[in-house]
């Protein structure tokens, strides 16, 4: 399964939109990562930026692990294998 196009934008529209905020001033060890997980484990990523329904889309397709091995980059990217799923 491939990340869409769309999906991709609202990832970095929400990686702006956090970036952005005071919130990301006041609490600079939480990255875009940890804040998009943290919004995904209260239900609440959905409302967050107005395409929130594609991040959801995304944390139901590939789960919260698939997060932590993100790269945000200019195609459409498939999910990587955890360790895990490697047999490592």
């Amino acid at each position: 399964m491939q990340i869409t196009a769309e999906q991709l934008n609202a990832v970095q529209e929400f990686i702006d939109k956090y970036e952005s905020s005071n919130e990301c001033r006041y609490r600079p060890n939480v990255d875009w990562r940890a804040k998009l997980a943290e919004l995904w484990f209260k239900g609440q990523d959905a409302n967050y930026i107005e395409d929130g329904h594609l991040l959801r889309q995304l944390r139901n397709n590939f789960g919260p692990a698939w997060l932590a091995t993100f790269e945000l980059g200019d195609r459409p990217m498939t999910r990587r294998k955890t360790v895990a799923e490697r047999g490592w």
